[in-house]
């Protein structure tokens, strides 16, 4: 045979070993292919039936898990339940220069954790109650939910926020400047090194004129403030305010008293715990605490100790009222009802402007807000107080409430005032009620400046020298 023949017939012998070869065999003719393919099934089947089955309860589970995740995602539309891969991406996607004008850190805006509960209120299971940690995740949310909800527009949100921290900083320099002329007035200068060529006299002039300045760009800055403020909030609609309210007054508060603050009140004990709850329960409390100044210094834990003790004393005091009195006098208990309008106002206007420690002038005694609700309460029933008093909003009470005066000195200024000049209580001017006396009995005269660095405190606060 020749070397030609030999070649023809292996090429011979490889073309019927590729059409016996199912796999290509099947690929050019399709009923093949079907049999191929329930072969395969046959097959697969086979296997499985010599592997462990799943048992069916188990497939039941898988499925309902599957069904309740979807179920809580149409049931709360307005939570944020995510996964963990599209909360790392909302997580990167926070900007860290969003921040409040009252100056929230950083850190609580941080996210609490890719398997926190997304909520409006955070599980116990993944933080403890009360804790640091929670108050920052429930912070988080309320931000989350308010920025979904409002829908602000970046641009106007940004220019808002760099407006109050330009008029922050304006503040703080002009601070700083006022601790600096008190310095100069005692003698002291902390800056020597840098103004060795100047005399304290020359510095004091050039410090009180650009304190001046200061307070005329605060007050430019303040209109801007203002301006921008009314471009964020004017947009909003009114509904879009009153769904998120009971959110919206907690993150105040939590974001103003700072989520450590918070817990190491609560840490303290179980009454501060019941303390917490009641004020973040009560949804119209932390309203009126906001819309009147807030506490001092931002003290919501002692705020609410001092509310509910004085509320308690209002309380003890009225069932002792009402064991005398009888029970079918109509008038009495309508005037009762009228009482405790006023007496409540009292105890939140203590309880905001005494939270944080107030001592009696020139003394290391602190003022009792109690034993000062009590004052107030029993003054007003003696009717010393002015008749204008009962309709005194709370934020009017707080100027009252906040005297550095003990009680009974207060008590022997008022009885004073009666016997001098009685007349001072009912004038129909009200401009010039209990200020008459400086028109009459007091000299007033221009301030004048002398040089004296001692007189510089004097001539600040309106006093001549």
């Amino acid at each position: 045979m020749s070397k030609v023949d030999e070649l023809l017939n292996e090429s011979a012998i490889f073309e019927v070993e590729v059409d016996e070869d199912p796999a290509l065999q099947s690929e050019k003719d399709p009923k093949k292919k079907k049999k191929k393919k329930k072969k395969e099934k046959k097959d697969k089947k086979g296997e499985d039936d010599d592997e462990i089955a799943i048992p069916e309860k188990t497939k039941k589970k898988k499925k309902s898990k599957k069904k309740t995740g979807e179920d809580l995602s149409e049931s709360h539309p307005d939570s944020t339940v995510v996964s963990p891969e599209t909360r790392k991406k909302e997580c990167a996607a926070i900007d860290a220069a969003i921040l409040s004008p009252i100056g929230i850190s950083p850190s609580v805006l941080a996210s609490p954790g890719s398997n926190a509960k997304k909520g409006i209120n955070p599980s116990s299971k993944l933080h403890d109650k009360w804790g640091v940690e929670y108050f920052e995740a429930l912070l988080e949310e309320i931000r989350a939910k308010c920025d979904r909800k409002l829908k602000i527009k970046e641009k106007e949100r940004e220019h808002f926020i760099s407006t109050c921290n330009e008029f922050y900083d304006t503040w703080a320099e002009e601070q700083e400047n006022d601790l600096w002329l008190m310095d100069l007035v005692e003698g002291k200068n902390p800056h020597k090194h840098e103004t060795e060529e100047q005399t304290t006299e020359e510095l004091i002039e050039a410090q009180t004129e650009y304190g001046k300045e200061l307070n005329a760009a605060m007050i430019q800055q303040k209109r801007m403030c203002i301006k921008s403020a009314l471009n964020v909030f004017m947009g909003l609609k009114e509904d879009s305010f009153t769904r998120i309210e009971e959110i919206l007054v907690k993150g105040a508060i939590i974001s103003q008293a700072k989520p450590q603050i918070l817990a190491e009140f609560a840490v303290k004990g179980k009454r501060n715990k019941d303390l917490l709850k009641r004020l973040f329960g009560d949804t119209q409390l932390m309203k009126e605490m906001l819309h009147h100044g807030g506490a001092a210094k931002y003290e919501y834990g002692e705020a609410i100790r001092i509310f509910v003790d004085c509320m308690e004393v209002n309380k003890s005091s009225e069932k002792k009222a009402g064991e005398k009195k009888d029970d079918d006098s109509e008038d009495e208990d309508f005037e009762d009802d009228e009482w405790s309008k006023v007496h409540r106002k009292i105890a939140l206007a203590c309880a905001l402007e005494l939270a944080s420690p107030m001592y009696e002038f020139d003394t290391s005694n602190k003022v009792d807000p109690v034993a000062r609700y009590k004052h107030f309460v029993d003054a007003h029933r003696a009717g010393e107080l002015d008749p204008a008093f009962p309709y005194f909003s709370v934020w009017e009470m707080r100027q009252i409430v906040n005297c550095d005066a003990p009680n009974d000195q207060m008590s022997w200024c008022r009885k004073t005032v009666m016997n001098y000049a009685p007349h001072l209580t009912c004038l129909t001017d009200v401009s010039l009620r209990y200020v008459y006396l400086l028109h009459s009995d007091v000299r007033n005269r221009k301030p004048t400046w002398t040089g004296n660095p001692r007189t510089y405190p004097m001539v600040l606060s309106g006093g001549g020298n």
